[in-house]
């Protein structure tokens, strides 16, 4: 299968982006079917009612997500479900949310590609699922094999899945991420975390951005990234996916 790249584009939302590679391959993109009690903090933020973004649960009445989910909406157009393997079902309303000041929503800004693309989201009611959020003493997770969940595209149209989606990916080095997005998009060591397959079958896609990057440590599994971007607007899993670096954010979250 030929793959055209000579106009990539980073793409960090549920809607179209500028171009696209010319021919999908096998895309959560790659994933297989998973139960919502293996990942219990996976959920879906919902606009007017409709799935749009994934996210993370922090605590009872907080979620994660990326900035770019939410920018250009207001609290009262927003839910969130969680508690399902389904994507579909009831949801919890949101209250209020906060974006990163510093978010930047340009492919190649200085700070990095949508540098600091994250958001804290309030909703009304007690939830549960929370998982812990990666520190700086846990690494920077390179060469490690983590999981990506949600309920996005597996074939690179806009079409969700109804079912949430896993897949097992390998994050890269900066520097790996960094080659493989030469000419893209700019890649920043405390804003990006990058993940790859090394058969080049499995990314985040539409309807996944915003959602959970987790990983393995000595104390559990902690929440290391949330889907900043992925390339081509069929989502060409040849390219990394990034994902907001949330060991930096810490004390912002």
């Amino acid at each position: 299968m030929q793959e055209n790249r000579e106009c990539p584009a980073i793409c960090h939302c549920t809607l179209s982006c500028v171009c696209a590679t010319s021919s999908p391959s096998k895309r959560i993109v790659g994933g297989t079917d998973s139960d919502i009690t293996e990942f219990p903090h996976t959920c879906s933020l919902r606009y007017n009612g409709s799935p749009s973004c994934g996210c993370s649960i922090l605590g009872p009445r907080k979620v994660l997500t990326s900035a770019n989910c939410v920018v250009g909406r207001t609290a009262s157009q927003m839910s969130v479900h969680h508690g399902s393997s389904s994507l579909l079902g009831s949801s919890v309303d949101v209250i209020d949310f906060r974006v990163h000041e510093n978010f930047r929503n340009e492919p190649g800004h200085a700070d990095g590609s949508y540098a600091n693309n994250i958001a804290v989201i309030d909703v009304a009611e007690d939830i549960g699922g929370a998982i812990a959020v990666a520190s700086p003493a846990d690494g920077n997770f390179a060469g490690e094999n983590c999981t990506i969940t949600g309920w996005g595209s597996v074939d690179g149209s806009y079409n969700l899945s109804q079912t949430l989606q896993k897949a097992e990916i390998t994050v890269l080095t900066n520097q790996e991420c960094a080659d493989a997005m030469s000419g893209i998009g700019i890649i920043n060591e405390a804003t990006h975390i990058c993940v790859k397959s090394p058969r080049n079958d499995t990314g985040g896609c539409h309807g996944d951005y915003g959602g959970p990057l987790t990983c393995d440590t000595v104390s559990g599994p902690v929440l290391a990234g949330v889907m900043s971007w992925g390339v081509g607007q069929l989502c060409d899993t040849s390219y990394p996916t990034g994902y907001t670096r949330l060991s930096s954010y810490v004390d912002w979250i």
